[in-house]
């Protein structure tokens, strides 16, 4: 941990956003991309909360960086639902979007996603599979979870169907809270006769635009870093070098390779911001579905965005999707 903190002011965040990532401002969906130096993105945050007053919040980021943020009764707070400051609790799992003057703007509390298929079951417990050779996840999905996610589609909870929710973290389980996407209602050992086996992708020296659902993730490491977490301007892309997430099915994408630039844009919030690819994903094998806001997206997940970076470019964590583009 470093042992000296300091304030997040409007000149250390810009310069934060800049060394992040490059914002550039679009006059509209398909529009020339160009820089402009005024529309500088302002930065997120992701970390451990060491404590937290009307007027301030501090946290150790997972670079072991000490913040120290301006918080206010303005600042929107999800702690499993709507919450309030006075409510946070230190070593919590904090992920923080701040607006344009430098103060906290929008604060997630111990909020995680559970992505894949269902491989065991314990009572209302479910272990799950994310796929990529990444570690199972577990999920807590009470009855009273089960009824509401009921309305999105999601009735079956047995070993082989697929899950996308969004969960809080509590004492180190995740507990459902709401669909981060509609339940598929195939088995996943139904997907091998559906994937077509199409090798032509497009021509990675080929400019293009991609449009489709954009997507967040939460994992603590990544195919291309040793760490995924407090990342603000990064993102998972499905067809990164060996793996293969995006099926002729779904929609075609190049294969990219670690550290290429992209330009990822918000349909809802008009917002743009180049990441830099560092993992693979979203898995479009199992899951090639559709966003539903801002109009509906094509079919299929082309950007996987970290938390911070799915923040900074005007993303909510809680509602799991937005309608944009990736400019390759």
């Amino acid at each position: 941990m470093a042992s000296d903190s300091h304030s997040v002011s409007r000149r250390s965040f810009l310069s934060a956003a800049a060394l992040g990532g490059a914002a550039v401002a679009v006059g509209g969906l398909g529009a020339s991309a160009a820089a402009d130096p005024l529309a500088e993105l302002p930065p997120a945050y992701e970390g451990d909360l060491l404590s937290v007053t009307a007027d301030r919040l501090v946290l150790v980021t997972p670079q072991g960086e000490e913040l120290r943020i301006p918080v206010s009764s303005r600042t929107s707070v999800w702690l499993g639902g709507q919450s309030t400051l006075d409510k946070l609790r230190p070593g919590q799992d904090i992920a923080i979007g701040l607006d344009e003057s430098g103060l906290g703007d929008r604060l997630w509390a111990d909020i995680t996603r559970v992505k894949g298929a269902i491989t065991g079951t314990s009572g209302t417990v479910l272990e799950v599979d994310p796929g990529n050779g990444k570690q199972p996840q577990v999920l807590d999905v009470p009855a009273s979870a089960r009824a509401e996610l009921a309305a999105d589609g999601y009735s079956r909870w047995e070993p082989g169907y697929l899950v996308d929710i969004i969960g809080h973290r509590n004492s180190g389980v995740a507990v459902a809270m709401s669909a981060a996407a509609t339940q598929p209602g195939y088995h996943v050992e139904q997907l091998a006769a559906a994937i077509e086996d199409d090798q032509s992708y497009p021509d990675v020296a080929k400019p293009r635009q991609i449009n489709g659902k954009i997507t967040w993730f939460n994992d603590a490491s990544c195919r291309c870093d040793s760490t995924c977490r407090g990342n603000n301007a990064h993102t998972a892309w499905p067809m990164l070098e060996r793996c293969n997430y995006m099926p002729a099915r779904c929609q075609k994408v190049p294969y990219l390779a670690c550290g290429r630039k992209l330009t990822v844009h918000n349909k809802c919030t008009k917002k743009s911001l180049v990441v830099k690819v560092i993992d693979c994903g979203p898995d479009n094998r199992r899951f090639c579905d559709t966003c539903r806001k801002c109009g509906t997206s094509r079919k299929g997940r082309i950007a996987d965005l970290t938390r911070p970076t799915y923040i900074r470019i005007g993303g909510s964590l809680n509602a799991g999707c937005f309608t944009g583009w990736v400019k390759v």
